[in-house]
């Protein structure tokens, strides 16, 4: 298991945990049972909710995920990328113009 896949079932964990939370706590606050079939059905109800709900948050928050790695690596390829341009230029300056006490001086060509 890669880091980012690790990463994904933390957050998916702690993410689901708190969505069977929320709805177990709507439920209980929302109905009032009182015969043992009817807290049979409601809690029934409360975990098939509670897992569909939790699938779509994974679902999300993966999502949520990838959109944030991409947006680092687009970051880190630009920064790599102007880093490799300015070497670049730095050596083609070094190169091309001869310095003589710290002043640029143009090439004489014949």
């Amino acid at each position: 298991m890669d880091k980012l896949q690790i990463i994904k079932t933390v957050a998916s964990a702690v993410v689901g945990y708190g969505t069977g939370m929320v709805v177990t706590g709507f439920i209980k606050n929302n109905t009032s049972p009182e015969k043992a079939h009817e807290v049979v059905a409601i809690a029934s109800a409360g975990m098939v909710m509670g897992s569909m709900v939790s699938k779509a948050t994974k679902k999300h928050t993966d999502a949520m995920i990838d959109d944030a790695v991409e947006t680092v690596v687009k970051i880190k390829n630009l920064w790599n990328k102007k880093t490799k341009k300015t070497e670049e230029t730095e050596e083609v300056i070094t190169e091309e113009t001869p310095t003589i006490e710290g002043e640029i001086v143009a090439e004489e060509t014949e």
